[in-house]
């Protein structure tokens, strides 16, 4: 290209440089994973700048989402933007704010991703049991305190309790105990056809 100017306009090539300018989904996919990398910081919550996505991103030519997860958490992202400010186009500074204002588990409900049982129970006790992780970074919180949250709450939801059942398998054999009281409950929780 720079060959091209010069022969075609000598003066104008002076000074002539290439500039990389990220797209705003690749600016919301690197923020989505500088905020969920456990690299990030040992602070419950990450901070996320412009500079931080750039670095993250220097050396990846077209950076694309590689899990639904991801694209579904950069759509998400990109479309609070558009839809709060009445454009099309998102900077850099909005996307990184949003992200260290809100965090990511608010995205990952709106965009109605598949979540895993100990998600799907992080999601719901996280603001109880004072799990900022989740909020954040989207840790969950351990199995064997979700399944005593699940046991200890009255107003489980059948959904919940399914999901607690579903941990059974990986928590440590005296949580299998609690397995019959929990299906008892599943049974009266779930709507009658």
């Amino acid at each position: 290209m720079l060959a091209a100017c010069r022969e075609a306009e000598p003066e104008a090539s002076e000074g002539l440089r290439y500039v990389r300018v990220l797209s705003e989904g690749a600016v919301a996919l690197g923020a989505v994973r500088l905020a969920v990398s456990p690299t990030s910081g040992a602070g419950r919550r990450p901070l996320v700048s412009p500079a931080d996505v750039e670095a993250l991103l220097r050396d990846e030519p077209f950076p694309l989402p590689r899990t639904d997860r991801e694209r579904a958490l950069v759509y998400a992202v990109i479309y609070e933007i558009h839809d709060a400010h009445h454009r099309d186009r998102a900077h850099p500074g909005e996307i990184c704010d949003l992200i260290n204002r809100y965090g990511l588990a608010m995205f990952l409900r709106r965009c109605g991703a598949a979540l895993s049982p100990v998600e799907t129970l992080t999601d719901h006790y996280a603001a109880t049991h004072a799990h900022p992780l989740w909020r954040w970074r989207l840790v969950p919180m351990d199995a064997e305190v979700l399944f005593r949250a699940v046991r200890e709450d009255p107003r489980a939801t059948a959904e919940l309790i399914a999901a607690a059942l579903a941990l059974l398998p990986g928590l440590p054999s005296e949580f299998a105990l609690a397995e019959g009281e929990l299906l008892a409950r599943l049974e009266r929780a779930a709507p009658t056809p």
